[in-house]
């Protein structure tokens, strides 16, 4: 869903997404890897900028249930079916 988002976005967009969430380009790219393994998972805090930046540029965009999903219920490498909570 994020990573939907971020490819919607204008250049200025996309600047604005990361100054209102605080995080740099390098890390916008890791949260948007194509594999969902591969992506880091972010803090409460980070998870409320990263929800409240979508929002602010795509009202409605993107919901606290989406984004959590997005992140946390990605499957395991494992295959064990594991998912963690969200924040």
């Amino acid at each position: 869903m994020l990573r939907e988002l971020w490819k919607e976005l204008s250049d200025n967009e996309r600047a604005e997404f990361m100054s209102s969430a605080g995080i740099t380009a390098g890390m916008m790219k890791k949260y948007t890897r194509n594999n969902p393994n591969e992506r880091p998972k972010p803090g409460t805090t980070r998870f409320e900028r990263l929800l409240s930046a979508a929002n602010k540029l795509r009202p409605g965009a993107i919901t606290r249930e989406q984004l959590a999903a997005y992140f946390y219920a990605a499957p395991a490498k494992t295959g064990t079916g594991q998912k963690a909570e969200a924040a």
